[in-house]
């Protein structure tokens, strides 16, 4: 998430928790729509104790006489909510025009976001 430099803090000790931002919300809102991208930096481990009866021939770890995979996990959660700020009647929205020209939208601003 860091290496995206989406914010121009230098790495310290915030409010005495942690060095790092572990996530980031930013919004943008016209007269007509809006949008909020959140981007969440999570870690986590698998860990997954086989029973001998699969008899498997991989490199796993034996662990008490059964195979064990042991992986840690890194990634980035990528969250974007797309929405209208004008009121807007039920009778005026048509959703099956609406969401592909919103997908289009929200692919085409996060690729410009994400890579810059």
């Amino acid at each position: 998430m860091n290496s995206l430099q989406l914010v121009n803090l230098p790495t310290a000790v915030r409010f005495g928790a942690s060095e790092e931002a572990r996530e980031i919300m930013i919004r943008w809102e016209g007269s007509q729509v809006g949008a909020l991208l959140r981007l969440k930096a999570e870690s986590g481990k698998m860990d997954v104790i086989l029973p001998p009866e699969l008899e498997l021939e991989l490199e796993l770890e034996l662990e008490q006489g059964s195979p064990t995979l042991h992986k840690a996990i890194n990634g980035l959660v990528v969250d974007i909510d797309y929405y209208t700020v004008a009121p807007v009647e039920r009778a005026q929205w048509d959703a099956s025009a609406w969401i592909p020209q919103a997908i289009r939208s929200v692919k085409k601003e996060a690729e410009a976001v994400l890579s810059r």
